[in-house]
């Protein structure tokens, strides 16, 4: 999303739509959907902690300078190299933020 426009405008506002629900109102369709047991309880979980992760990723991926795709492109790097050499290294400490808080989230929707 962070890369592709089309992505972006494709998945943001399902991403936005289903981020502003309270994780407590999730909790009956979860157990419907799941029964009792500990399913809704990972779905929450992984649940709350998703869009952290989401929207941590795309920032550090658009907080690149496009200096570097140009010069990646102009040595003659592909998709696959720009994408492992480039993104995946500028973007890895916003992703890593983006855990860190998708844990305590975790952690407040299993309390």
């Amino acid at each position: 999303m962070g890369y592709s426009k089309g992505a972006m405008q494709l998945f943001d506002p399902l991403i936005d739509s289903l981020r502003q629900v309270p994780i407590m109102a999730w909790v009956p369709l979860t157990i419907v959907w799941f029964g009792l047991g500990d399913g809704p309880t990972i779905f929450l979980i992984a649940f709350s902690g998703v869009f952290p992760v989401i929207l941590n990723t795309v920032a550090g991926v658009q907080n690149i300078s496009k200096d570097y795709y140009n010069a990646a492109r102009s040595m003659g790097a592909g998709p696959w190299s720009i994408f492992s050499k480039i993104i995946v290294p500028a973007s890895l400490p916003d992703i890593l933020i983006g855990g860190r808080v998708a844990i305590g989230l975790g952690w407040m929707s299993v309390i």
